[in-house]
């Protein structure tokens, strides 16, 4: 029940661009039970910082996101099934060692079936996270991550969006929750791809991003390289 944004910019480009328009999903979506963005450094890493709370309450006060200048921004705006999980442990975008990082919108219906192979990996309840070792493990195994992505879906079925990005400055996104369809977009000279607020029409741009040009709707089970892809 999350809600994500993915922006990707052919310049590096300060994170205030954004701030307005994350802290406006929030508002009009499914959000407010934690929040993360994670970004590629100059010095390509990624860079990850995240809260318990409301974005629209705690991000101001983060002075290295709110300094950062990037390429790539992937925004997760949080609203888990079960309240239970709200803790650190499962607040994402989840980040491995400044490489990559992975956020997840919707249901994994297999999760708590697939759980304990993963068990000794698992900080947190979510399952999220569940897929996201599932992930990283597919990466480690050679598999593009692209592809990774959509082996999450289908291995866990549900509801899923995915999101990724990485320090070669990859960022892509896997749509196939149809409760939250995800559209593509230009807006300020950036790719943008945005979770739906829920909403099963064209909402999130009069209320979001009016000023927005060239929207389209993410095809259901596609991935997109967002910043790359026609």
């Amino acid at each position: 029940m999350c809600e994500m944004l993915a922006a990707a910019w052919a310049e590096p480009t300060p994170f205030a661009t954004l701030h307005d328009l994350v802290c406006t999903l929030e508002i009009y979506g499914l959000g407010g039970f934690g929040w993360g963005v994670t970004w590629l450094t100059e010095d390509g890493k990624v860079q990850v910082e995240r809260g318990l709370g409301r974005y629209i309450d705690e991000a101001q006060s983060r002075d290295e996101m709110q300094d950062a200048r990037s390429r790539r921004f992937l925004v997760h705006l949080r609203r888990p099934n079960k309240l239970s999980t709200v803790q650190y442990a499962d607040t994402q975008p989840f980040v491995r060692d400044a490489e990559f990082a992975f956020c997840h919108n919707g249901f994994l219906d297999r999760a708590e079936a697939l759980r304990p192979p993963y068990a000794g990996r698992l900080a947190g309840g979510a399952d999220s996270e569940v897929g996201w070792c599932f992930f990283q493990d597919r990466v480690d195994e050679g598999v593009p991550a692209v592809d990774a992505l959509r082996e999450v879906d289908e291995t866990f079925q549900g509801k899923v969006n995915l999101g990724y990005l990485d320090r070669s400055g990859t960022l892509a996104v896997y749509s196939h929750n149809p409760a939250n369809a995800m559209w593509r977009f230009s807006l300020d000279g950036a790719d943008m791809i945005s979770t739906a607020v829920h909403s099963d029409d064209d909402s999130v741009f009069r209320l979001i991003y009016p000023q927005s040009t060239d929207r389209r709707l993410v095809p259901m089970g596609s991935a997109v390289t967002v910043g790359e892809d026609a």
